[in-house]
């Protein structure tokens, strides 16, 4: 080969590797992205082998078990949330999680079906969960359903009273009640079926606005899987010792399946469900007390509703996005949500101070209302307790047979009464007796004390029962077994407490509309959500107004038909007219011949000093837990590992761009400063880094006296030869 061609092989070689260098340089590798990314229209080919999984290395899976802090990955996507090391927990902080995430699914981000995929182009610090863990974590969920147990017939549902769902501190009745309130709940197609091979992206937030984990969504509705496998793959990056705060729309269904199925197993007692502020409105009542993060501890101020405000950060992407191929689509996505999070890491400064400043003003209003209220803090706290405890309780429903049930069950307790009774009889018979001896007497002291208090909660709960049933005979309980007069009035008494229920549940919604004086557009967006899901329940409330009129009218024709108990008296109707006032002297409260235990309203709901100092009480914890997350953050701001691993990145990244600057401006370095700042042995290391990338070298040693003696450019045609020659396969015993 002439001498010619050699040199011009050698500067081709040579100029294709420092192309290289600086678009590695300019994709940041080495430091995931210090800035915004290259022309996302335009990304380079990676090595397709590359699975683009947001995963550990495995120095840090093998000690997973013991680590003290979250993963790299986690760390520079949000040093606020994840910079800081394990907190120790102090006894006041118990009940706040370590980091708060959110989660949403935007069916605008769609793409449209190109039958075939473009070349495999994948990110380097890609934030997409690998398909195939999604396909396996799909593939469990769905045969874990398929082993569910035969459904059972309707008539035997209809027959079953609502409950408590084991784990789950909603009813079962409010659970139903949001499960069909909402579309991601069951799965519901939002997205056109045809023309789109991916129909939405999921996404999981934390509370700045940085992205953590993105997965592509083929399905037609809000799959929980989707949810699952973003939740394990957090958990997987984090130390065991922390806690996750977890905002979802449906977090209610989404603990529900957990619960009952058995996902996340291993993490479930880490985890404090809470349902996002805007959708929050559109759940069961029973399910805001329990789920609304400004109402359960551990939330503070946080909203759940950043995936909102990042999905809206992106909507200029839609049209790009939608006809742009398969993996050119993910790597723009990936650019613009890393670009997205430098640009929060930048305002993390103005943020914290907007945050604190809000806080402090929030609490100062709390504090004047909670003063106003003039109650002790011991009692709002046990009146909130008894609020949530009396509104989250499962509620009867009706039943066909509800007067032999019920006629059934006071027999039942009256034969347990009995027996007890007996119980006691033998055992003071036993101690009076001169035949004992003095082991059974011991014996008989301890027992008949354990039967006694037995003896006695039997006696209260057959009281109620009776009391229930308004009758008193043993004989006359047998005759009524079906007793059609019976039947309505226990029917009757279940439907007047689910209205009872309900019109709480109303009242308290209203609260929110009737204290807003001053709506900003978010807050007035919420108003409307509130108003429109409070008028979607009033023909419910409505329709159990009129069902328990018409057994009124039921049980008065069957008193005069005289099929009724001679002492029987008929409830008194409900006036439509006032059902919604829930004033203290309606009728709604009084159970006229229904004899209910709750025949006076709480304090919590008839005193307005009462119900004002909850909801200060309830603002003013969570601006205790919003400060104590604050200064967590200004803290991880400032850590001190966290801040010597950023600059360590941060140096690397300049020795780099030294090490690839040096040859380009050899020829135009006269006249200037040859100090660069670091030492000999740190340009030498940044050489070696970089040779090394691609290069396999025997001796790495480099001879730094030689370095700096030698002519520069015979050195770097010398390197140039050594690199050509590597790439050939030829050895120095070759030569």
């Amino acid at each position: 080969m002439p001498h010619d061609n050699e040199d011009a092989d050698h500067r081709s070689t040579e100029d294709a590797k420092e192309r290289e260098q600086e678009e590695e340089i300019h994709e940041g590798r080495e430091i995931g992205d210090s800035g915004p990314s290259q022309n996302p229209r335009d990304p380079p080919v990676v090595n397709a082998e590359r699975t683009g999984a947001p995963s550990l290395d495995e120095s840090e899976h093998a000690s997973s078990q013991e680590r003290t802090r979250a993963s790299e990955y986690l760390r520079s996507k949000c040093p606020l949330c994840f910079g800081s090391t394990t907190p120790s927990t102090p006894s006041d902080n118990a009940s706040i999680p370590t980091v708060v995430v959110c989660v949403d699914a935007c069916f605008t981000q769609k793409h449209n079906d190109q039958k075939g995929k473009d070349p495999r182009r994948v990110h380097p610090d890609t934030m997409f969960i690998p398909p195939e863990k999604v396909k396996e974590m799909e593939e469990y969920v769905e045969s874990t359903h398929s082993a569910r147990p035969t459904k059972r017939s309707r008539v035997q549902e209809d027959d079953d009273d609502d409950c408590l769902e084991s784990g789950m501190k909603v009813p079962k009745s409010a659970l139903d009640g949001c499960n069909s309130s909402f579309e991601a709940a069951n799965g519901t197609a939002k997205s056109r079926a045809k023309g789109f091979d991916e129909r939405a992206l999921a996404g999981m937030f934390c509370p700045h606005g940085n992205c953590l984990f993105l997965v592509t969504m083929n399905s037609l509705g809000e799959k929980q899987h989707y949810v699952l496998v973003m939740l394990e793959a957090l958990f997987e990056q984090i130390p065991r010792s922390w806690t996750v705060g977890f905002l979802y729309d449906v977090a209610c269904q989404v603990e529900r399946s957990c619960r009952k199925w058995g996902f996340l197993s291993d993490y479930m007692d880490r985890i404090l469900w809470g349902v996002s502020v805007f959708h929050v409105y559109g759940h069961e009542w029973a399910c805001q007390l329990v789920y609304h993060p400004r109402k359960c501890k551990g939330f503070g101020f946080c909203d759940g509703e950043t995936c909102e405000r990042c999905w809206h950060a992106i909507s200029r992407l839609i049209a790009y996005t939608r006809v742009a191929g398969y993996f050119v689509r993910l790597y723009t996505l990936d650019s613009q949500f890393l670009f997205n999070n430098q640009q929060v890491l930048l305002g993390a400064g103005s943020f914290l101070r907007r945050k604190i400043r809000i806080c402090q003003d929030r609490r100062v209003a709390a504090q004047e209302e909670f003063e106003k209220a003039g109650q002790t803090l011991d009692l709002l706290r046990a009146e909130w307790s008894s609020q949530v405890k009396s509104q989250t309780k499962p509620l009867p429903r009706q039943r066909k047979t509800a007067a032999k049930s019920a006629v059934e069950e006071t027999l039942r307790l009256r034969k347990n009464m009995e027996v007890l009774e007996n119980r006691v009889h033998d055992l003071e018979s036993l101690l009076t007796s001169d035949q004992s001896t003095t082991y059974q007497r011991a014996m008989a002291e301890d027992d008949l004390l354990k039967a006694k208090s037995e003896l006695k909660k039997a006696q209260q709960k057959s009281a109620r029962q009776e009391s229930s049933l308004g009758i008193s005979d043993r004989q006359q309980l047998k005759h009524l077994m079906n007793s059609p007069f019976l039947t309505k009035r226990m029917n009757a008494r279940s439907i007047k407490i689910r209205l009872r229920e309900r019109l709480r549940a109303r009242k308290f919604e209203f609260d929110r509309l009737e204290r807003s004086y001053r709506k900003q557009q978010s807050e007035q967006r919420l108003d409307n959500h509130t108003r429109e899901a409070i008028q979607r329940r009033e023909p419910g409330i409505a329709n159990l107004a009129t069902k328990y009129n018409k057994l009124c009218d039921e049980m008065a024709e069957l008193i005069r038909r005289r099929k009724a108990p001679r002492s029987a008296v008929v409830p008194k109707k409900i006036e439509r007219t006032t059902l919604f006032d829930l004033d203290v002297d309606e009728e709604i409260w009084q159970d006229v011949s229904l004899r209910d235990d709750d025949e006076d309203p709480p304090l919590w709901l008839c005193n307005e000093n009462v119900r004002k100092g909850i909801r200060a009480m309830l603002e003013l914890e969570r601006c205790d837990e919003e400060m104590t997350r604050l200064r967590m953050q200004r803290r991880a701001l400032q850590d001190d590992r966290g801040l010597k691993h950023q600059l360590e990145l941060r140096r690397k990244y300049l020795l780099k761009l030294y090490a690839v600057w040096e040859k380009p401006l050899v020829e135009f370095s006269d006249g200037f400063d040859v100090e660069w700042g670091p030492s000999l042995e740190e340009i030498a290391e940044a050489r070696m880094e970089m040779y090394t990338d691609s290069v396999e070298i025997d001796n790495g040693d480099f001879d730094v006296a030689f370095e700096e003696d030698a002519d520069t450019v015979l050195v770097e045609r010398l390197d140039t030869f050594d690199v050509v020659d590597s790439f050939r396969g030829v050895s120095n015993e070759d030569v």
